[in-house]
């Protein structure tokens, strides 16, 4: 690993933080610049490593001082995760998906912070106090690219009313900014009336897996979804490869689709909107159902792109867990909630910057690496999520980096001794 690879890293980093400065101030700038840098270094979100990590020049305590008057700011975090979001919006095309999924914080042994609930905590399957947790990512139609969006932290012990505003409003940031035909991609929790329906109002593409409990409009009949999934012809078998202990796996799927009509529950009419039922049966499984609206045409298109899109879910599981496990979220210590919403709009840049502003170097890093990232040189070792040991790889390259040194300079580009140059008289 040389200085070299360390100077790319920085190019790329200053090209994107540059453009996200854009919209901020030049102290609010330095701040995030300096926290995205100890978070990287440190892989903690806990304010004091990070201030430790960027090895300041001045006392630790006055960084901290200057630390806290960013976080305590209201609104900061909404302004900073818009202006990533404008930001990034080049890496985001038509008909790339939005996934959407909710998570938790525990926070097992704190009393002090503000807005603490009890939340379920899905890993042990148990009831604690913490907070709820919104992510947003963006993948690309080939499902290579992941591309962090927008993190909210929220409690309904502050602020929020329910869960379906919390995400129609991180729907609608998203849209406000891309303005691109994205697919929305939410598992069973999204299958209420108080989401469909506005999403089918702005006539929105989406994949949302269903509990198979409500009812739709089948050849102008009001059907239950389990009735109608019965005249569903399973007639195309889809492969899907997941790795498992190491080893790829092949499972088998069998699938159709239906035209449909959506009920407003509250008017009783159904929406003009055409929809999709998608039945999809696994060998040895059961049944799963998938509300769709998308503007493919013929049964194929609709059950292929289901099948991709929700495939595709599993990347914010494990997005989760490297927030989490790598990057300690759940160690998190700020008490005020505007706060702890800064340091996770922060931690998104930082993972944006891991996921896809280096996407392009990640081969080279993993294979240059002088700790032993690669194993068994396996082709699904470089496809598969490869994110923790480039956490890891970035961590060891900006060892030696400072605050001051991480700033972007007016020089974005590093120079390639090997690259030709030409020399023109006048």
């Amino acid at each position: 690993m040389t200085k070299l690879h360390t100077q790319k890293l920085q190019t790329k980093f200053n090209y994107y933080l540059k453009k996200l400065s854009e919209n901020i101030t030049k102290p609010e700038s330095r701040f995030v610049h300096e926290t995205v840098l100890g978070i990287l270094k440190g892989q903690s979100v806990t304010m004091n490593q990070i201030a430790i990590h960027i090895q300041d020049s001045i006392r630790l305590k006055k960084t901290l001082e200057r630390f806290r008057r960013h976080f305590q700011k209201m609104g900061f975090w909404r302004r900073l995760i818009e202006s990533h979001i404008q930001a990034v919006r080049s890496k985001i095309n038509k008909n790339d998906y939005a996934i959407l999924d909710i998570s938790d914080i525990q926070k097992k042994y704190s009393r002090m912070m503000e807005g603490l609930a009890r939340v379920h905590d899905g890993s042990t399957n148990s009831i604690g106090l913490g907070y709820w947790l919104m992510n947003i990512i963006g993948i690309n139609h080939t499902g290579e690219q992941i591309t962090p969006l927008y993190n909210k932290l929220y409690s309904f012990e502050v602020e929020t009313q329910s869960e379906n505003s919390e995400i129609l409003e991180g729907i609608f940031t998203v849209i406000k900014h891309i303005d691109k035909q994205l697919t929305w991609v939410i598992d069973r929790g999204g299958d209420r009336t108080k989401l469909i329906v506005p999403l089918l109002r702005k006539r929105l593409k989406f994949i949302i897996r269903s509990l198979g409990t409500r009812s739709l409009i089948y050849r102008g009949k009001v059907r239950s979804m389990k009735w109608i999934s019965r005249k569903v012809n399973l007639q195309y078998r889809l492969e899907a490869q997941k790795i498992k202990k190491n080893r790829i796996r092949k499972e088998i799927y069998y699938a159709g689709a239906v035209p449909v009509l959506f009920i407003n529950e509250y008017t009783g009419l159904p929406f003009p909107n055409e929809l999709w039922l998608v039945v999809l049966k696994g060998e040895g499984k059961g049944y799963s159902w998938y509300i769709v609206s998308t503007d493919k045409k013929t049964e194929r298109e609709v059950v292929e792109e289901t099948f991709r899109g929700y495939g595709y879910r599993w990347k914010i599981e494990e997005y989760h867990r490297h927030i989490k496990n790598q990057f300690h979220l759940e160690d998190i210590q700020l008490r005020k909630l505007e706060g702890l919403k800064t340091m996770l709009s922060i931690l998104t840049i930082a993972m944006y910057l891991i996921y896809t502003e280096i996407s392009s170097l990640h081969n080279q890093l993993l294979l240059c690496s002088p700790v032993k990232t690669i194993e068994k040189y396996r082709m699904y070792e470089i496809l598969g999520f490869i994110y923790y040991k480039i956490g890891l790889i970035v961590k060891m390259l900006l060892a030696t980096v400072t605050a001051k040194m991480f700033l972007p300079d007016k020089k974005t580009c590093y120079i390639n001794q090997n690259q030709l140059a030409i020399e023109l008289e006048f």
